[in-house]
This record gives C-alpha cells, structure tokens and sequence, in this order.
C-alpha cells in the first residue's frame, strides 16, 4: 500500500493588532496589580477606560467558560479610538493580594490607583478617564466615583441598586424557578439563605447557622438517588464536609461585606455621567429588583445624566441566551448580543467629546 503524504500544516495567521498593547503595573498601597493596557497608534491624548471584574478570582479579560469578556470589549473600543486598561484582580494572575480576604471596598480603591497610574502616561486625556464594572464591578465604580474627582464617566454592566443579601435571595430564587424547582423548594432555600444573611449582616457568631446548614444538608442528602447515597461511606463525614464549604464561601470579609453594603446612597453621590445596562434574562442580576431603583437613586443626588438599557434576551455575559441560565453560559456563542459593544463605545465617544 502506498502511503499517505502528511497533510502540509500552514501556520496559523493572526491578523497584527491595529493599536498598542502593552503589560503594566500599578500599586494600591501595598498590593501589587498587573494589567494590559491597550492604545490607538496616533501619537495623541486619548479618552480612557477602565475594566473592573465582576465577583470572584477574575484574571484581567474576566473570562468565563473560555469566554473572554473584557478581551472583547478592550479590542472593540480600543478599535474606535479610547484607551483601556484592564488588569488581575488581587490574588489572581500578576496580582498580589486574597480575593476572598479582600473587600468590594479594597476593589474600588484598586480602580482610583488604576486613575492615577493613567493620568501620568503621555497618551490618556486625564480630562477624560471612566470605569466600566461588570456586576460587583458596576458596584465599585460608583464608589470611585463618590470619592475621586478625576472619574469623568462610569459605566455599570448589570451593577445593583438593592443589597448584597437582596441580591443573592433573588438569584437564588430566579435561577431555581428557571431549573424547575418547586415553590417550597424555593421557599425552604431562602429561608436558610436569609438566615446566613442576618448572622453576617449582625455580626453574629457564625457558628448559629452551622445547625441549619447541617439539617438543609441533612434533607438534601435524602434526596440523593439511592444509587449515589450508597456509594457515600460516611454520610456525616459528607454532610459536615458540605457544611465546611458552606460556611467557608460564607464567612470571611468579602462576603460580609457584600451582604450588608447598600450601593443606593453611594449612587446618590455620583455625579458624572452614568451609562446603567441589564440583560433582559440575566439571573444574576435582576432587571427588576436593580434598574428603577439605581435611576431613582442617582434622580435623587440630582444626577440628570445617565442612561440605562435593557438588551433584549441578553444574560449576566450579554450573551444571547435562552433562558440566562448560567449553567447556559459555556455552550453559548463567545459574543455579545447584537448593539452591545457599539452602544458602550459611542456612548463614551459623545460622552468625551
């Protein structure tokens, strides 16, 4: 038999970068940040934006499920002419510092010394500096705001108007009715959840909630199929371990933080231009329980510009979803809904113009 030649393997092209990239570093006070900064070629002073992840041990292009969120976003607006920096939440990738040890305050301090690094470089209009917060982000850009004067804009992707514990009891109810869980299943979860949220919020022992962690973890173990509760050993030693993670995720600064800080008041303090977006499926955050009272919040500190949209069948990633499940998330398209990214990169053009 003859053999077969070898298919030829042609090097994968990529197309050449029409801006400037290029890594960066930056301090806030003892922790070490490490970021990409990307810029139009002309030699000139640009308008400038800057990227803040949402909750949790996001790198610099907040991606998710091999979708990279703010790699997106960072190409398209630097393609239309503003600049944007992007960087390492603590603790992850060149970043110093504990995520979890850490609070959405410590975050928003992070954003202020990403202003000051930008205002020194040559190329950034320091007139003309905004941030972009995608979720918990969309919560520490109005703390910024509120307290530096060299913000000249926000933009909130899916941020919130009502408190962290409000919004993990609408999260989680939202996204058990979309699994098919029954109202008494509902019920019965955030029950529990609102216990956890009154020992954080009153700084209780958290040790008073371990027993309804155990007996939660106790009745969902019954619900296991018989087949998976028989190849459980030691079912106490698999509750508490449930248990363990529980109060683990629960109990350090982050959370409690998160829980009791209301962002309404702060949002009465910005007064630069807003741009607020939501998803219309989004389950993380509810269009619902955040939009009115954000624009309420900002009517009251006298802010008159800001702007809010709800993208049509968008979820928590601005992906076009079917139900905004985010158990969707991986085996949708890594893209945004039509109007996503031109909305963002207009809106800031005219903003800064």
């Amino acid at each position: 038999t003859l053999k077969q030649p070898e298919a030829i393997k042609e090097p994968i092209k990529t197309e050449p970068l029409p801006y400037l990239e290029e890594e960066v570093k930056f301090k806030d006070r003892d922790i070490l940040l490490s970021g990409t900064l990307t810029r139009p070629k002309e030699d000139k002073k640009y308008p400038a934006v800057i990227l803040l992840v949402g909750s949790g041990a996001h790198n610099r292009d907040e991606e998710i499920f091999g979708f990279k969120v703010f790699q997106k976003i960072a190409d398209y607006l630097t393609r239309k002419g503003i600049a944007v920096l992007r960087f390492d939440k603590r603790g992850v990738g060149g970043s110093t510092g504990n995520t979890q040890q850490s609070t959405t305050e410590d975050f928003a301090n992070d954003a202020i010394s990403a202003v000051d690094f930008l205002k020194k470089l040559p190329n950034i209009n320091e007139k003309k500096i905004g941030l972009l917060g995608h979720s918990e982000g969309g919560i520490e850009a109005p703390m910024a705001a509120s307290i530096s004067n060299d913000i000249a804009f926000i933009i909130l992707m899916s941020g919130t108007g009502v408190n962290g514990g409000d919004v993990i009891l609408e999260q989680q109810r939202m996204n058990l009715k979309i699994a098919g869980a029954s109202e008494s299943v509902i019920k019965e979860n955030n029950a529990l959840q609102e216990k956890v949220n009154d020992a954080l919020k009153n700084d209780k022992d958290f040790e008073s909630v371990s027993k309804d962690l155990t007996a939660f973890e106790e009745k969902d173990f019954w619900n296991l199929s018989p087949e998976i509760r028989a190849s459980i050993q030691d079912k106490d030693a698999f509750i508490q371990s449930k248990v363990l993670a529980q109060m683990k995720i629960f109990n350090n600064p982050w959370f409690r933080y998160f829980i009791k800080y209301d962002p309404a008041p702060t949002l009465e303090n910005v007064k630069v231009p807003v741009l607020m977006t939501f998803g219309e499926l989004d389950l993380q955050v509810s269009v619902a329980q955040n939009k009115t009272i954000m624009e309420e919040a900002l009517k009251r500190g006298g802010n008159k510009n800001y702007k809010s949209i709800v993208f049509p069948k968008a979820n928590h990633l601005y992906q076009t979803a079917k139900t905004g499940s985010p158990g969707e998330y991986a085996e949708l398209p890594k893209e945004f809904v039509p109007g996503f990214l031109e909305t963002i990169s207009s809106w800031i053009l005219e903003t800064t113009k």
